[in-house]
């Protein structure tokens, strides 16, 4: 460390040079760093610096280099001010100096005088920091705070109050700039050209510091004579190595997470040491461009760069910050940040499903007791499988149990291990994280983004300890969960024409294989999941194939008058069980038949007398018994379990009273992107997994409005019928 002292003019001018040697443009600083500060209105704004300058790298001309020590400076005695970095000290008050108050980043703020225990200009701090650059075109001088370059100050009737001003100094108004003059009694004076002839003076016979002494902190404006001493300011100069760095504010932080669907307001503060290379600019990585959407809305003489940030899409992003000359447009420094678009799930109680398992998140034993192991289960409403998720702010949230009332956490000394505890911390905050199949990366706090909650194989074996293991984007899902506030069952019921016949009875695997798919649509959509509760029913008391006429529309020529007659006769006794048996909640009961057509007559619940109603499928509920009556194999030529599976959720969909939708007027009958228009016909695979991955092609935009309007799956079930 040099001693303070006094310096020539010729080593001024050296360090001027030093200082303004042209910059050389680099590519991502990877050790740059970003922590978020509050600041005194309760936000926070992120602070980006770059910790690897060196005097030989500005000498050189780069950024980049080695760490950060307490820095160098000198106090100036001529009566040129050069170029460059500056304490500003108040002779009338001893050791008191210019300073931010509260570090306030937006324009408005107050300077005042502020007690510091050695000159900013050696600790480096920014508050009490400010960059002086002499303006080509005027000889004058533009003043910068180190907080915000394109922050100077100037009078606000009688307080000396923080505005914004231009990145290039070529375009500071005038009135914007400063007469810096050398005073006969030693220091200098500093009068902004639009206050004429008042000066920027400490308040008189006071050694108030900071907001603590406010008001009498607060610089003011008065003349030379009346003020004496406290109107002399020493300039002590910043030598040491170049630094920059970026605060990245938002209205609210972005660093509190943006929730899916909303719009926050990012504003840019760059500072650095280095004269023109005054404001930075934003930009979303390519790669993450489908999550958010950043708009620059204003950047003119007079404003700060301020952003759009619209929230697209669930998952993580990546901001890069770039600080630029402002003549040049050359960048000097780059930052990046990784931020995260929060889903929108409400505080309350879910089910947690592993995306490949199909298991449950459940507390081993069931046990109430600290550090017991959290497992994956086959599902059961029972207490220890329902978890209570509550926001803990900055887009994490907690995940306790309804059985123990302890919180998912991992242990701080295995931190592999996944267990149970009380206490509320980094180690039990949980970032849940949108993934590209539509499930949910669970993140821990502690661990950070690069792990994830996972069963430790793609088993589905009950009691096997979760653990948390490196995030791979991959289709085992197994570090990937469903959120589900409600689960459903599906209990299948099979006609002997499907039990019995040689082909169909292959289908019956794909079709309780079907079941998982419909579990994936409903999940990753409306948080529903559904499961198949035991084996199927199957119904032989009746032949299936006796009517001559099957296949075709019945009448009552050649079926009866009540079409009571064999495969019809089979289809009313299964419908007589679906609907009269015994109930269960959170059930939906299914038929499935071979045939191709079926008539309902006045013997079928919830038909009319003397009715003749031809269909293939509907989705129903008699009595708040949901029923999808019925699903035929038959129709399916290829992908079938994935064709069966959108079939059975747009019955489904009747069900919880979501309305046919094949009207042209209302809907596009044959529209590919919607379950609710598509028959299933020629699925393919590829198409299929679009519509389960991607919220926006499951429903066409019509279906969406409709479903924006009632939350269907909330309720119980209604008491329409839709076929």
């Amino acid at each position: 460390m040099k001693n303070k002292g006094f310096i020539s003019l010729t080593a001024c001018m050296l360090a001027f040079l030093m200082l303004s040697f042209p910059v050389i443009a680099l590519g991502m600083d990877e050790s740059a760093s970003s922590a978020f500060v509050p600041d005194t209105s309760g936000g926070y704004y992120e602070e980006f610096t770059d910790p690897t300058l060196s005097d030989d790298d500005v000498i050189g001309g780069v950024i980049g280099g080695g760490q950060i020590e307490l820095q160098d400076y000198t106090v100036i005695t001529s009566s040129v001010v050069p170029d460059g970095v500056y304490a500003i000290e108040n002779l009338g008050n001893a050791n008191r100096w210019m300073d931010l108050q509260y570090n306030q980043l937006e324009p408005g703020a107050r300077i005042q005088q502020y007690a510091y225990a050695s000159s900013p200009a050696e600790s480096f701090s920014r508050a009490g920091l400010f960059k002086i650059s002499k303006s080509a075109v005027t000889g004058y001088y533009i003043i910068r705070l180190m907080m915000n370059n394109l922050l100077t100050f100037d009078f606000d009737g009688t307080a000396v109050k923080t505005k914004t001003i231009p990145a290039n100094d070529a375009d500071v108004p005038y009135a914007s700039q400063f007469a810096i003059e050398k005073h006969a009694s030693g220091g200098y004076t500093l009068r902004p050209l639009g206050g004429n002839t008042s000066y920027v003076v400490a308040a008189n016979n006071t050694t108030a510091s900071g907001s603590a002494g406010a008001p009498n902190s607060y610089l003011i404006q008065s003349t030379v004579s009346s003020s004496g001493a406290q109107a002399r300011w020493e300039l002590q100069q910043y030598t040491g190595s170049a630094q920059s760095g970026v605060s990245a504010g938002s209205d609210p932080s972005i660093g509190n997470g943006i929730t899916v669907g909303s719009t926050s307001t990012l504003s840019l503060y760059a500072w650095s040491t280095v004269i023109g290379v005054n404001h930075a600019v934003a930009e979303v990585a390519s790669a993450y461009s489908d999550k958010v959407t950043l708009t620059q809305t204003s950047y003119a003489s007079g404003n700060n760069v301020k952003y759009s940030l619209a929230a697209d899409r669930v998952g993580r992003f990546i901001l890069y910050y770039r600080i630029k000359n402002a003549s040049s447009g050359v960048t000097t420094a780059s930052y990046s940040g990784t931020y995260f678009v929060t889903p929108d799930l409400a505080n309350g109680t879910y089910y947690i499903q592993n995306g490949a398992t199909g298991r449950y998140m459940d507390v081993e034993g069931p046990s109430a007791a600290e550090g017991a192991y959290i497992q994956q289960w086959s599902f059961s409403t029972s207490a220890q499988k329902r978890w209570t998720l509550t926001s803990a702010g900055g887009g994490y949230y907690t995940i306790k149990s309804e059985y123990s009332g302890k919180y998912v956490g991992i242990d701080s000394s295995a931190v592999s291990q996944v267990k149970q505890y009380t206490a509320v911390n980094d180690y039990t905050k949980w970032y849940f994280e949108k993934t590209e199949s539509g499930r949910y990366a669970l993140h821990n706090k502690a661990r950070g983004t690069a792990y994830a909650l996972a069963s430790p194989s793609d088993t589905s074996a009950n009691g096997v300890d979760l653990t948390m293991s490196g995030y791979t984007n991959d289709t085992s899902y197994r570090d990937e969960w469903l959120i589900c506030s409600r689960v459903m069952s599906i209990v299948n019921y099979y006609d002997e024409s499907v039990a019995t016949h040689t082909t169909y009875s292959q289908y019956i695997p794909l079709i309780e294989n079907s079941v998982k798919y419909v579990n994936d649509l409903f999940g990753i959509q409306f948080h529903v999941g559904f499961y198949m509760d035991g084996a199927a029913t199957f119904k032989t008391d009746a032949v299936a194939n006796g009517c001559p006429n099957n296949g075709s529309a019945c009448t009552d020529a050649t079926c009866g008058l009540y079409c009571y007659g064999d495969h019809h006769k089979n289809v009313s006794n299964i419908s007589e069980q679906l609907y009269y048996g015994p109930r269960e909640d959170d059930h939906i009961y299914v038929m499935w038949s071979y045939a191709t057509y079926f008539c309902i007559d006045s013997h079928s619940p919830g038909i009319a007398a003397n009715g003749h109603t031809q269909f293939i499928a509907n989705g129903l509920v008699l009595g708040f018994r949901p029923v999808v009556h019925i699903m035929n194999p038959a129709k399916y030529s290829s992908n079938l379990e994935h064709n069966m599976a959108n079939d059975l959720a747009h019955e489904i969909m009747h069900t919880f009273g979501f309305p046919e939708r094949y009207t042209e007027n209302e809907h596009q009958k044959y529209n590919t992107s919607c379950i609710m228009g598509q028959l299933a016909a020629n699925l393919s695979q590829t198409h299929y997994n679009s519509v389960i991955n991607n919220s926006d092609t499951a429903f066409c935009v019509e279906c969406k409005k409709l479903m924006e309007t009632t939350n269907y799956f909330s309720k119980a079930f209604p008491g329409n019928q839709n076929d």
